[in-house]
């Protein structure tokens, strides 16, 4: 079986998983489809155990998701998706561009919420993505969550505009000043952001780290180490034909001890008690096939 690049055999050995929405959806124009039809077909085509919990990410480049928006209905897809057994998804993060006219801003945010209102009216479990470039912006989340309490999971990515240190430091603060403002816990699911592990603990009782670096890693033939405290990769050559489930395991097991056995993680978890952590270390960008 390969996936770019990633050739596996056996099942991937993880009780949870992420993956993308869009790889999901195959053919052109009004032949859209999906390539599973229930439950046991999705876990069959992402090479998952069969009792395995899958979350569906929807974060995608612009193009993507403007294909997602022209045929979303004709097509059906929030039902066949809803089909899958997945127990969450996250909502399209159409961009909120700082070049562009406010009104295409608002127009991307009112095109979230008819795809998460589409969602959930097909049956599936939202969890509403947060763009936010203004005060204005985070204003409206927090009116949005506080008018709808039964929404205490949601995303933010922190990969393209929120790479940069202080970026991704200041929307964790927003986040963390969302959730005082609401007076009640928020668990955030963090798309692309492992690198803030050590800081969640101090502001959310729970969160979820979704990260695709062991995949990426695997397809590219790196092995990490874990060296005191420390992840090393190096080349982990392969034959003609080899498959990689082994040294997907291993950087899976090793990246998860990485994250939440630092010291500066294990320090920051026991400051409040309890905690409940989770890494999603699965591929954003395609599933196993």
């Amino acid at each position: 079986v390969v996936t770019h690049g990633l050739k596996t055999r056996n099942l991937v050995p993880v009780p949870v998983a992420a993956v993308t929405t869009f790889e999901l959806i195959k053919g052109r124009g009004k032949h859209r489809y999906l390539s599973a039809d229930n439950a046991a077909d999705l876990r069959t085509h992402c090479r998952l155990p069969i009792d395995s919990r899958v979350l569906l990410v929807s974060v995608a480049e612009d193009n993507c998701l403007a294909r997602y928006w022209s045929m979303r209905q004709a097509n059906e897809i929030p039902a066949r998706l809803a089909a899958l057994g997945v127990f969450g998804i996250t909502v399209p993060n159409f961009s909120f561009f700082t070049d562009a006219p406010r009104t295409h801003t608002l127009w991307n945010r009112a095109r979230m919420l008819r795809c998460a209102e589409e969602f959930s009216a097909a049956g599936l479990s939202i969890i509403l993505h947060l763009n936010a470039l203004t005060r204005a912006d985070w204003d409206y989340w927090a009116k949005l969550l506080s008018d709808h309490p039964q929404h205490r999971y949601i995303a933010k990515e922190f990969q393209t505009g929120l790479m940069n240190p202080g970026k991704s430091t200041a929307a964790l603060h927003e986040l963390t000043a969302l959730q005082e403002k609401l007076g009640r816990d928020l668990h955030p699911f963090i798309i692309g952001g492992a690198r803030l592990a050590r800081d969640l603990p101090r502001y959310f009782k729970d969160f979820t780290i979704i990260d695709s670096r062991p995949w990426m890693a695997t397809i590219y033939r790196q092995q990490f180490n874990l060296q005191r405290g420390k992840l090393i990769s190096h080349s982990h050559l392969t034959g003609k034909g080899e498959m990689l489930d082994l040294l997907l395991q291993h950087n899976l097991e090793q990246y998860k001890q990485y994250i939440f056995n630092s010291p500066q993680l294990s320090r920051a978890s026991n400051e409040i008690q309890p905690k409940k952590k989770s890494l999603m270390a699965n591929s954003l960008h395609t599933p196993l096939q």
